[in-house]
């Protein structure tokens, strides 16, 4: 049995908002949105939690693990933005974030993809003047959010947005490398016509190779470049480009669909003014048990969820204690809908198997979930991040030996 405590940034992370052509979207929640009841349609593609995917070859490494279709989607026109607002993010965990696209050729909530090759880059950022796009530049200079533009005069049509970031701090051999994607289904709109011809098209898998140079990189050595793996940019004009993030969504207010209702999830920065709307949430029953498969070697721990919503994860007793607060939860109803959203956001409580209460830390995020989203229409930014600070500042994550026959997915 292992434990250890980190200070700073915990854990992996995961898209947990989006703004989308001015209007802002909740991401899946993956340690609340499966407990709710109902499950909440989103417009992003399910995943199982904040960890990582490390075999290139597995079909995971497209959209993340058992992920389905949505039940939503966005609306964005050609040349607008997408800003991707990322949960905590580790510092030791350097590497790219690569945007792709994927044209669908019918309904996008019955769409799969395959192995078909139907993928084109339209962002890249990796290693440059020193400083790495998924730390530096993403957490260091940008409060967590990577922005990228549409290609202006993309024809209009369904389109799934696959987003990651690639962790290197493993990558020495492979495999090592960790990716973190999520799909987003778009309906993007306007009269452009074009579309990338077949050189910029790739699958996944098969668009990454074990062997690529920016899969298998030793970050500890002396290096002055990186090569970001993937085909070109498609630039929208048959030209190859590189990223385009910014570091605020521009101040707009964009339509969504009638599918999908936007919300105010995220905190994004305060310069950054988007559109606020009510979002769905709901009290329930929960399963009596899951286990939340954290990340690289099975920082795994089982949590318990009664009916009424509370909460109990079950911890290795070889952790350091931590102090938990409440969500402070609130009722709203949402008139997009027509549906009275209540909140279960009961105090999470943790067990070890011996003497004292101890904290996991992703149980800390699971409650500043829970925290946003009780409080909407208006999210509570301060009291949620505040109890959210304080219980990561001395949070625990429990680790065990590796269950070989558990999961592909290596975890940290």
């Amino acid at each position: 049995m292992l434990s250890a405590a980190l200070s700073g940034v915990h854990a992996h992370g995961n898209v947990q908002s989006l703004t989308i052509d001015g209007s802002v979207y909740s991401g899946y929640l993956p340690y609340q949105d499966p407990y709710m009841n109902p499950v909440p349609d989103r417009i992003m593609r399910s995943i199982p939690g904040n960890g990582p995917i490390e075999d290139v070859t597995s079909s995971d490494i497209q959209c993340n693990a058992g992920t389905s279709p949505a039940a939503l989607v966005a609306s964005a026109a050609a040349g607008s933005q997408i800003a991707f607002n990322w949960t905590a993010w580790p510092d030791s965990h350097k590497g790219p974030v690569i945007t792709y696209m994927a044209e669908a050729p019918s309904d996008i909530t019955a769409y799969e993809p395959g192995t078909d090759a139907v993928w084109f880059k339209i962002d890249e950022a990796g290693y440059e003047n020193g400083k790495w796009a998924g730390t530096d530049i993403l957490t260091g200079e940008q409060n967590s959010i990577w922005t990228v533009t549409i290609p202006d005069g993309l024809k209009a049509g369904q389109y799934l947005v696959r987003h990651e970031i690639i962790a290197l701090h493993s990558a020495g051999t492979y495999p090592g490398a960790q990716f973190y994607p999520s799909c987003t289904q778009v309906e993007v709109t306007g009269s452009g016509t074009a579309s990338p011809d077949s050189s910029f098209l790739v699958s996944f898998p098969g668009a990454y190779a074990g062997s690529d140079p920016g899969i298998t990189f030793n970050l500890y050595t002396t290096f002055d470049s990186y090569t970001i793996p993937g085909p070109a940019v498609w630039t929208g004009d048959g030209s190859t480009g590189g990223a385009s993030s910014a570091a605020a969504v521009a101040s707009s207010t964009g339509n969504a669909v009638t599918t999908a209702v936007p919300t105010s999830v995220a905190e994004f920065p305060a310069s950054s003014s988007v559109e606020s709307s009510p979002v769905v949430t709901t009290s329930a029953a929960a399963p009596s048990s899951s286990a939340v498969d954290d990340d690289d070697d099975t920082c795994d721990v089982i949590i318990t969820t009664s009916a009424g919503g509370s909460t109990s994860t079950t911890v290795p007793a070889s952790t350091t204690p931590a102090a938990t607060s409440p969500a402070t939860t609130t009722a709203a109803t949402s008139p997009a809908v027509g549906t009275t959203s209540t909140s279960a956001a009961s105090p999470a409580t943790t067990s070890a198997t011996s003497g004292g209460s101890t904290t996991d830390c992703n149980v800390c995020m699971n409650t500043y979930n829970k925290c946003l989203s009780a409080s909407q229409p208006n999210p509570d930014f301060t009291g949620c991040s505040a109890t959210k600070d304080t219980c990561m500042s001395s949070c625990t994550y429990s680790r065990r030996a590796r269950d070989l026959h558990h999961s592909p997915q290596k975890r940290m």
